[in-house]
């Protein structure tokens, strides 16, 4: 009797509560749905800094096209060096290298197919490697300037001083391009943290 008595006691034990079972699969399932939409998000996010960088490959295959076909009329109607032209398409063509290795990079990771820890280690690769490339460009940028600023001050050094549309035309230019970098950088490092950020709300979900 007293052996019955603890079977019976042991089964209670035992016995699962259906309407905890169905909160636990409740949670459970609010908790897939909440990561499944995070990592839609970084996808999301992830494809949009893949795209920009497709873009910003396919400008500078076009400035080395153009580099290349007006080379002539720049050396010949123009007097300007060779040297300088093919410094210019060999800017291009290391920008296309640049954006293209990088879109790749971004392109490949599959952020659903990772643990999350992974992919948020992915993530962190993503941003350090953005502000790495972002200050390559700027700085290259910024060379090719200065060259071109040597090169038309030489080509007006028979005039009394520099030209004030000279002086205006450089500080514009590198203005230009540095606001430019500056916005271009804001806008791919915010999606480059949105990825972050939405793996890491996995993480402290659970």
């Amino acid at each position: 009797m007293r052996d019955l008595e603890e079977l019976k006691e042991s089964w209670r034990k035992a016995k699962i509560d259906p309407s905890r079972l169905e909160a636990d699969n409740r949670r459970t399932a609010d908790r897939l749905a909440s990561t499944k939409e995070s990592v839609n998000r970084a996808q999301f996010n992830q494809f949009k800094l893949a795209t920009d960088y497709w873009r910003a490959f396919v400008v500078s295959v076009i400035g080395t096209i153009l580099a290349v076909l007006y080379t002539p009329v720049l050396v010949l109607r123009m007097d300007i060096p060779v040297w300088l032209c093919a410094l210019v398409a060999v800017f291009f063509v290391v920008m296309a290298f640049i954006n293209l290795s990088f879109y790749r990079f971004v392109y490949n990771i599959h952020f659903a197919d990772l643990p999350v820890v992974t992919g948020l280690m992915k993530a962190f690769q993503i941003i350090r490697r953005h502000k790495i490339l972002a200050l390559t460009r700027l700085a290259l940028s910024l060379v090719l300037i200065a060259f071109l600023a040597v090169q038309l001050y030489i080509r007006s050094e028979e005039a009394e001083g520099v030209p004030a549309p000279y002086i205006a035309g450089i500080v514009a230019a590198i203005i230009a391009i540095v606001i430019t970098a500056a916005l271009k950088y804001r806008r791919q490092f915010a999606f480059a943290r949105a990825i972050k950020s939405e793996l890491s709300s996995i993480l402290s979900n659970n």
